[in-house]
């Protein structure tokens, strides 16, 4: 599955595949070796969703993530980040 990592306000991005998701958390792989913040975003492309979270565990170019608060990019009036919501709007169009 497609995904976007973002770092903080900044909006910095770098493509991710998701290899597996559940409710507290996703193991992803970059395309790289690139270094990733100890806090960044996961925008589920497909589903619209994006997840604060922790890196729980670092084997670059895996990394497996904790989710801290899950935000549905869908809906503007739960008042999603604005910068992820842009984001994800530029996806899928």
């Amino acid at each position: 599955m497609s995904g976007k990592l973002v770092y903080g306000e900044s909006g910095f991005s770098v493509d991710c595949v998701i290899r597996d998701v559940a409710d507290q958390g996703a193991h992803i792989r970059l395309a790289s070796d690139l270094p990733i913040s100890a806090r960044v975003w996961l925008i589920v492309i497909r589903t619209g969703f994006a997840y604060d979270a922790t890196v729980a565990w670092r084997r670059p170019p895996e990394f497996g993530l904790k989710f801290e608060q899950k935000v549905d990019l869908k809906d503007p009036t739960g008042r999603p980040p604005e910068h992820l919501r842009r984001l994800w709007l530029a996806l899928t169009s």
